[in-house]
């Protein structure tokens, strides 16, 4: 199968006829190379259309509006409901309208209202790219306020804002080049069939990556007399409109992103295939395979396009299944997120941890989307080096049952950040009562992958009753994982210890600190090993999060200690302050006091109780 592409251009090498000799061999010079770059355009939108499947019916220049609409009624004839269309425009414009001609002598403009009426004869969906200044009023235009193009049968991309110019040379269009290389052709590597903007792998490119790669590109490269950036409709949008083959209207298309586990063995030359089970029907097992590509190697992430006939309504469940073939057939899955591109739904990933193999060919999972809804509020450390680039995953243990792992991400966010307090929406499909315990884990991935939290709170969407974990310490590659206790009446100090300036003041050894309180006391905690620095060094801060489910009432004192541990394992410790999250409250001991011996404690009194 292939779809349709239909190129309109509008340029002309005949200058005003009222100009001088001289005016009109400079003007004639400029038209030109107009001329120059509206043929590299259309040559290399030309080239690129072929590589996705799409044969251009037609490629009209200069065309008058009755020529036009002719020209659209006739490619509308050869399409079927099923294409898929496209529509390349290279010409002058300003806020509303398109230039078509433009010889000297006279201009011919259409509107965009009336284009749409033109382009809507077209059956099936449109793709939309227009390379001229102000395009962008043809989503949104800033001074009408119409939105002529936002409409569900249009994908469109324009190389302009509604209020900003567009530039090129006689090589063509800065964006159009740019959107023919994330699509698959590089007029500068003719050879290279890569998609620079298919930045999943998965073959195929939407708008929104379209409109993502090549501004991200042109932003970097730009100058201040040549800033443009582009935009698209709709702003975020997983349909793929480009591709290894022709995309269909008729059909449903979804995004599969496997993560293979990082571990020995984990690994498979076997063929993977995936049954998506939703409230209306299936997709019936399809192969996940890239051609002349090493597939579902150890601790890879990459992503696969299915699609099929049917409407399968809401995703309920997956089933993964191995054929169990070739050298090495054994596969463990880590994780599968889905993306039903068609309504722009962004599936929970699920944590699989799955093995694959002659015992157990296929399992299947579920998706968690009707049930026990909780909300985990994960508090990172206020430290150097607490925020991560890894990926964090929770599991619940309640009183009955244990939920799945459950990853926390926010698309387009920068999760994890140091000191940030960030809530999730986690979705458990079955009972498992109570919360008692909570395991956070990170799979240690990232530029920077250590990761440091103070406190993780689940609030139970269904009793609204908070459960309380704290902990201050950190994960990393020698600990990639730690189970907490939740408690659902908690009370929580911030506390910073601050070591002396003297001489010999700092300490090797590991520092345990102790709350008084009018009404009890807590338990030693020891202050964390942060893996980015060298600890209570003189004159540093150093903080441990306490919690007790106790009330211990109001503070009045503290105890620190230490093992003794290292060489000059002494300590001298000049200031604590303690600020309490339940009440806002913060406190100070004055502690000045050396610490010296194993375990031996020394006490210092709160001074604005």
């Amino acid at each position: 199968m292939e779809n349709y592409g239909l190129i309109i251009t509008a340029s002309h090498l005949e200058p005003a006829s009222n100009l001088s000799a001289k005016e009109r061999a400079a003007e004639l010079a400029e038209l030109q190379e107009e001329w120059k770059q509206r043929n590299a355009n259309a040559d290399h939108v030309t080239e690129m259309f072929k590589r996705n499947s799409i044969r251009v019916l037609k490629r009209a220049q200069n065309r008058s509006l009755v020529q036009l609409e002719s020209d659209i009624k006739l490619f509308a004839s050869n399409v079927k409901s099923y294409n898929i269309s496209y529509i390349y425009i290279n010409c002058h414009g300003n806020s509303g309208i398109l230039a078509l001609v433009l010889n000297g002598k006279r201009t011919t403009t259409i509107s965009y209202t009336k284009l749409k009426a033109m382009l809507d004869m077209i059956p099936g969906k449109k793709v939309l790219m227009i390379e001229s200044c102000l395009s962008g009023s043809a989503i949104e235009n800033v001074n009408t306020g119409a939105t002529v193009f936002k409409d569900k049968n249009y994908f469109v991309i324009t190389a302009s804002r509604p209020y900003e110019f567009a530039w090129g040379g006689n090589v063509g269009g800065n964006f159009t080049n740019l959107w023919c290389k994330g699509a698959g052709y590089d007029y500068k590597n003719t050879s290279s069939k890569a998609r620079a903007a298919d930045t999943n792998n998965d073959g195929y490119v939407s708008v929104t990556d379209l409109c993502d790669y090549t501004e991200g590109v042109f932003m970097k490269n730009a100058t201040d007399s040549s800033y443009q950036s582009d935009m698209c409709y709709p702003e975020k949008t997983y349909f793929p409109v480009f591709g290894t083959s022709a995309v269909r209207s008729d059909l449903y298309y979804f995004i599969v992103e496997i993560r293979t586990a990082d571990e020995k063995d984990a690994g498979t030359d076997a063929d993977i295939m995936i049954n998506l089970h939703g409230d209306k029907n299936e997709t019936g097992f399809k192969n996940l395979d890239t051609p002349d590509y090493d597939d579902f190697e150890r601790g890879s992430a990459k992503s696969y396009l299915i699609s099929t006939n049917v409407n399968i309504g809401t995703i309920q469940s997956f089933t993964i299944k191995s054929n169990n073939a070739g050298k090495d057939p054994g596969y463990k899955l880590e994780r599968v997120k889905i993306i039903d591109a068609n309504n722009n739904k962004v599936y929970p990933a699920i944590t699989c941890n799955q093995w694959l193999g002659s015992g157990h060919l296929s399992h299947r999972f579920y998706m968690d989307m009707s049930g026990h809804r909780y909300y985990i509020k994960l508090t990172m450390s206020d430290v150097d080096g607490a925020g991560t680039d890894a990926n964090i995953e929770v599991k619940l243990h309640g009183a009955i049952s244990d939920s799945s792992f459950y990853s926390l991400d926010t698309e387009n966010y920068d999760d994890f950040e140091r000191g940030t307090t960030k809530e999730y929406e986690i979705i458990v499909n079955k009972n498992i009562g109570q919360p008692q315990y909570i395991t956070v884990k990170t799979d240690n991935a990232g530029k920077d992958a250590a990761m440091s939290f103070a406190q993780i709170i689940v609030r139970d969407g269904a009793t609204r009753k908070e459960y309380n974990a704290v902990y201050g310490g950190w994960l990393n590659s020698s600990k990639t994982s730690v189970k907490l206790k939740l408690s659902e009446n908690m009370y929580v100090y911030n506390v910073t210890a601050r070591v002396g300036d003297k001489n010999y003041a700092g300490t090797d050894a590991d520092v345990d600190i102790k709350l008084y309180g009018s009404a009890g006391e807590t338990d030693f905690v020891r202050f964390p090993d942060d893996p980015n620095r060298d600890d209570f060094e003189r004159n540093s801060d150093n903080k441990v999060v306490v919690s007790t489910i106790r009330n211990i009432g109001r503070l009045q004192g503290i105890g620190i200690r230490h093992n003794n541990v290292g060489k000059g394992a002494e300590l001298y410790i000049s200031t604590v302050t303690i600020k309490e999250q339940n009440t806002g409250n913060t406190y100070r001991c004055y502690f000045n006091s050396w610490i010296e011996g194993k375990n031996n404690e020394v006490k210092g009194f709160i001074v604005n109780r």
